[in-house]
């Protein structure tokens, strides 16, 4: 077995061709990463027999806050390694092992993984909701949450849904997403983020009462799934139930296009989040991250620990602001 750097196009016509992997584990995203975030990149491609048989994406991610890890899969949550073979030899575990403490970094980080990473110590703290595109519009339907319906009724009255390309809707959601990360305490991410997304087949759908746009969701295409990316909103317009709508919409499109999956996205358990995603009758599937520390301390979720106390700053401060030192922490957080 063998492990080698691999030209761009070698690289990203074997992650075309793998049905778990996504639009981050693609070349450009790794260049972007490179090149925007700081991001080392270490991943690398298996050979056996003089035959590529998997890739794995692989980043270091610096960080004096959080501590310095080795990712694979940042920000977008999907990672691990990808093969045509079922199980992962201990050989790739070991290069993996073998890069990590070349690098000197505090731990290995495996974000959902198309299959378990034996050796490592897993942790699911997400979960995601898939729904199966087969299934006919009137099901699809039928098969919601009555409340849900009756919100998508009400949307449909007032609302008007536009749909644009990344280069025509960025400007507009990005102002949008700035006042939601506000709203949310939560810090923002580059906008450089969203407009990489026009490398692929990505999407807005924004919702307008009368001239005045009140949401917006994204939506990427990869693989012959359909993923509900972001969603963004005025907040004093939420009761318009114009996101629910957008999700409906979304869905219909996906279907149109011939994808076979809706992705939901990752979320937190008893959350307000995963109360909405769950009425939407798809089946849930656990987020599992795989550990390997060498400090002797698996991180713990910085959502919800160090990240939390700061949420109240991120409300107080202007979005001039939080946009320049979101993105600071954004990076560093790998989320």
């Amino acid at each position: 077995m063998e492990f080698k750097n691999l030209a761009t196009g070698v690289w990203d016509d074997f992650v075309k061709t793998h049905s778990n992997t996504w639009i981050n584990c693609l070349s450009s995203w790794n260049t972007f990463f490179e090149n925007e975030f700081n991001y080392n990149n270490l991943s690398f491609g298996v050979y056996e027999d003089n035959k590529l048989v998997g890739v794995f994406p692989l980043f270091k991610v610096k960080s004096l806050i959080f501590g310095n890890r080795l990712i694979s899969g940042p920000v977008l949550d999907v990672g691990g390694y990808f093969s045509k073979k079922k199980g992962i030899p201990s050989e790739v575990k070991n290069q993996v092992i073998i890069i990590a403490k070349k690098e000197k970094v505090d731990c290995v980080e495996v974000r959902n993984p198309p299959e378990a990473m034996s050796g490592f110590e897993k942790r699911s703290d997400y979960v995601d909701f898939v729904l199966d595109l087969a299934t006919s519009e009137e099901k699809i339907w039928t098969g919601l949450n009555k409340k849900l319906r009756n919100g998508i009724r009400k949307a449909q009255k007032n609302i008007k849904i536009e749909k644009k390309s990344i280069d025509q809707g960025l400007d507009q959601f990005y102002k949008l997403y700035l006042i939601t990360m506000k709203a949310l305490g939560s810090p923002p991410i580059t906008k450089k983020f969203f407009q990489q997304m026009n490398k692929t087949k990505s999407y807005f759908l924004f919702a307008k009462l009368g001239d005045k746009i009140v949401a917006a969701i994204l939506v990427n295409y990869f693989n012959g799934k359909a993923k509900y990316e972001a969603a963004v909103y005025l907040p004093k317009f939420r009761n318009t139930q114009a996101n629910p709508l957008l999700v409906y919409e979304a869905i219909l499109n996906s279907k149109a296009d011939n994808m076979n999956y809706f992705i939901f996205g990752r979320t937190q358990p008893d959350s307000s989040v995963y109360t909405f995603k769950k009425r939407w009758n798809a089946v849930e599937i656990p987020i599992t991250y795989y550990y390997k520390s060498f400090n002797g301390k698996i991180p713990s979720d910085v959502r919800s620990s160090k990240l939390a106390v700061l949420s109240f700053v991120w409300k107080v401060l202007p979005t001039c602001i939080t946009a320049w030192i979101g993105n600071y922490f954004r990076k560093q957080l790998a989320m």
